[in-house]
C-alpha cells in the first residue's frame, strides 16, 4: 500500500465517523422534538423541576418513549434518572388525561398525535 493509498483509507475512515456521531439517537430526537414542539429542553427534562409545564412535558416524553418507541419502564427511567415508578406514574397520567378529555393536556398530546 502506497502513501495516496493509505491517506484515501484513513480518509474514508475519517468520514465514516463523522456520519455515525452526527446521526442522533432515538433518544435524542425525543427531546428535540419535546424542545421544539413545547420549548422544554434537556436540562428541565432531566432536571428536578417541577413547574406544571415540565412535568407534563416529561410526561408526555416517557410515555411515548414507553408506549410508541417500546422501552421499558426501567430504560426510560434511567434516562430521566429516575425511578421506574415514576414512569408507570407518568404513563398513567397520560393515559388517564386521554381517558377524561383533559382541556389542557389534550392540546399537547395531539402535537405529538397522542389523540
Amino acid at each position: 500500500m502506497n502513501t495516496t493509498e493509505l491517506i484515501q483509507e484513513i480518509q474514508a475512515v475519517s468520514q465514516s465517523q463523522r456520519k455515525f456521531r452526527s446521526e442522533k439517537s432515538p433518544i435524542d430526537a425525543r427531546f428535540n422534538e419535546i424542545e421544539d414542539k413545547l420549548g422544554i429542553d434537556y436540562g428541565q427534562l432531566t432536571g428536578k423541576s417541577k413547574p406544571e409545564e415540565v412535568v407534563e412535558a416529561r410526561h408526555i416524553m416517557m410515555y411515548l418513549m414507553r408506549k410508541v418507541d417500546l422501552m421499558t419502564f426501567k430504560a426510560v427511567g434511567k434516562v430521566f434518572n429516575r425511578d421506574h415508578s415514576s414512569v408507570i406514574h407518568a404513563v398513567k397520567r397520560v393515559e388517564n388525561a386521554q381517558a377524561a378529555r383533559d382541556f389542557k393536556l389534550i392540546p399537547k398530546l395531539k402535537l405529538f398525535g397522542i389523540c
